[in-house]
């Protein structure tokens, strides 16, 4: 509880009941979380949100707090303080850095696709052990591209002489924010959230959703109107490729297992999917043109774009 954690051992083991009815209980716990937020997310998080969402102060808040419990950054920070002259501290940034990226993402999902305001335990209780079951299996999930990237991180980071579990965990921060489409989607269908996860990654192989992802992450972000564009087309591309997860899982043809590495062994692309998967690998292919066209005539993506639609 923030409030015990924020007295000292000793005044908690003599002191409890009277620590709960303290009179500033309120304005120690708002002092803490607003603290936790600014120290995890930085001294401009709160109003960046709060510009990009039209989301309240309290609301970013709530929705911070969920997300860094949801993927135990806590958990990450501990481990990366404890690497303190061990390691390179250029690389302890860059974790942290990372983590705080993964935190700031799944705010926006809660704001965008939780109602507001998020009651926290609720919502923790929700998605944690959701998105650890997931998660603790991506070296098994992952296909193609995503995976070369999942062990391209791991080896560095083991080679840095970072521990295996953190090294493990650091690795899939790109593979786990996906996680909360996939546990919203399982249930929504009454799904389990693996086999939901191992659609979802086996899609994002077949679609090259990764190299498309790519593309957008290349688009220019000099000011604040670019980024809020490149986070909104990123945002559409993980809705589409939920989407498209939750067709494939509807239609429930069942084939043979993609590969022996299968979780679930269910294989469930099914057969009639194959035409639309080569429109979406055709369409793929076409955003990432657009995208290049866009760099190289206006610097920014929307221009271009908005007189191809046209």
């Amino acid at each position: 509880m923030l409030l015990h954690a924020y007295f000292p051992t000793e005044l908690r083991e003599q002191f409890l009941d009277r620590i709960d009815s303290h009179p500033l209980r309120r304005e120690i716990t708002t002092t803490v979380l607003v603290n936790d937020t600014v120290n995890t997310g930085g001294t401009t998080y709160l109003h960046r949100l709060r510009e990009e969402t039209g989301a309240s102060l309290e609301e970013i808040v709530r929705a911070q707090t969920a997300a860094r419990a949801i993927f135990r950054s806590s958990v990450v920070w501990d481990g990366v303080e404890a690497l303190d002259n061990t390691v390179d501290a250029e690389l302890q940034t860059r974790i942290r850095l990372h983590s705080r990226r993964l935190v700031e993402r799944g705010t926006r999902w809660l704001l965008n696709n939780r109602p507001q305001p998020l009651e926290l335990e609720e919502t923790v209780t929700f998605f944690g052990e959701r998105v650890e079951q997931v998660w603790s299996q991506l070296p098994k999930l992952l296909r193609g591209a995503d995976l070369e990237w999942y062990q391209r991180i791991y080896d560095e980071l083991s080679g840095a002489g970072v521990p295996d579990e953190l090294a493990t965990r650091v690795a899939g921060f790109s593979s786990a924010f996906p996680t909360l489409d996939i546990v919203s989607v399982a249930d929504r269908m009454g799904k389990e959230p693996m086999e939901v996860a191992e659609v979802y990654y086996d899609l994002g192989n077949r679609l090259r959703i990764t190299q498309l992802m790519d593309r957008i992450i290349e688009l220019p972000r000099a000011d604040r109107w670019q980024s809020m564009a490149r986070a909104a087309i990123r945002e559409d591309l993980y809705a589409a490729h939920s989407a498209v997860a939750a067709e494939v899982l509807a239609e429930g043809t069942v084939l043979p297992p993609r590969s022996s590495g299968s979780i679930c062994g269910s294989g469930r692309i099914p057969r009639c999917w194959g035409g639309r998967v080569a429109r979406w690998r055709r369409f793929t292919g076409l955003r990432r043109s657009i995208s290049r066209i866009c760099l190289w005539r206006c610097g920014r993506c929307g221009r271009c774009c908005g007189r191809i639609r046209r």
